[in-house]
């Protein structure tokens, strides 16, 4: 089975938010991760490693996912560019990066995306 990461998305700390005050949470959409299992893949959220509450200790990195990782999915959101085209990008140790963009009706759709000024930003918080 290939492994592929799903970039974790963000609710940011809010105050006023009935659960969670005050705590940022990252997450998956669920239909995103059954799009990815119907093909006989392992689906694995991929948490930003970065935050206020980072432990002194951690190793964790970026990077050390990318080498663990088949695949990853970069969920869509104001700091994603959802320009798809018709083939993945891949980096340097072969990792295939598609975009999942939400529609209207509010399911997610992965796609594929190709080097372009949009994928510039995600590419630079790997």
């Amino acid at each position: 089975m290939l492994k592929i990461g799903i970039s974790a998305c963000f609710f940011h700390p809010d105050r006023e938010r009935p659960v969670f005050k005050g705590m940022t949470l990252q997450y998956i959409e669920q239909n995103v991760a059954h799009w990815l299992m119907q093909r006989d893949v392992l689906a694995f959220m991929v948490p930003s490693p970065e935050g206020r509450t980072r432990r002194p200790g951690s190793r964790t990195t970026l990077d050390a996912y990318a080498e663990e990782l088949d695949g990853l999915v970069l969920m869509g959101g104001a700091d994603v560019c959802p320009r798809p085209t018709a083939r993945p990008r891949f980096v340097p140790n072969g990792t295939a990066i598609a975009f999942a963009t939400s529609t209207r009706s509010g399911s997610s759709t992965p796609s594929s995306t190709d080097a372009s000024p949009c994928s510039a930003s995600a590419a630079a918080h790997r």
